[in-house]
């Protein structure tokens, strides 16, 4: 287990890295510049691992979610969902969705569960651009906050 690092809301300085990390770990970039300051970022001197999310109502989108190859498997990605879950329940949200080509397993073992793409929140992916940028292929999953 990593520890060597802090887990801290995004800040604009971020983005470049934040960026960075999605390009390199071929995820969408789009809406990025507007959605920055939505980030939970893991720092360790430099944006080692990010998650974002968009939120509208009781519900939430995650997206971005990613980790540098070399920090993979010691815990951060976890340290990030972990910190968007807690957030999100303090902010009275009670469902949230996500798409993934090649995380469903590792959600599922987190408490999502897999739902019909046609059943996310329409209006959140428009929003967000992954209803253009994220392929048919990717998974809908969804996690019920208590």
């Amino acid at each position: 287990m990593f520890t060597d690092y802090l887990v801290r809301r995004a800040k604009a300085s971020d983005l470049a890295q934040i960026k960075e990390l999605l390009i390199v770990s071929d995820l969408p970039t789009v809406g990025v510049e507007k959605a920055g300051e939505h980030f939970l970022v893991a720092d360790n001197g430099q944006v080692i691992g990010i998650l974002g999310v968009l939120c509208e109502g009781k519900k939430a989108l995650l997206r971005s979610f990613a980790v540098r190859s070399p920090y993979r498997s010691k815990g951060i990605g976890g340290s990030l969902v972990t910190a968007m879950l807690q957030a999100l329940k303090s902010q009275n949200i009670q469902e949230v969705y996500l798409l993934t080509e090649t995380a469903t397993d590792y959600f599922k073992q987190i408490g999502f569960f897999c739902i019909d793409r046609i059943v996310m929140p329409e209006n959140m992916l428009k929003e967000s651009g992954l209803d253009q940028a994220c392929p048919c292929s990717s998974k809908g999953m969804k996690y019920v906050l208590d």
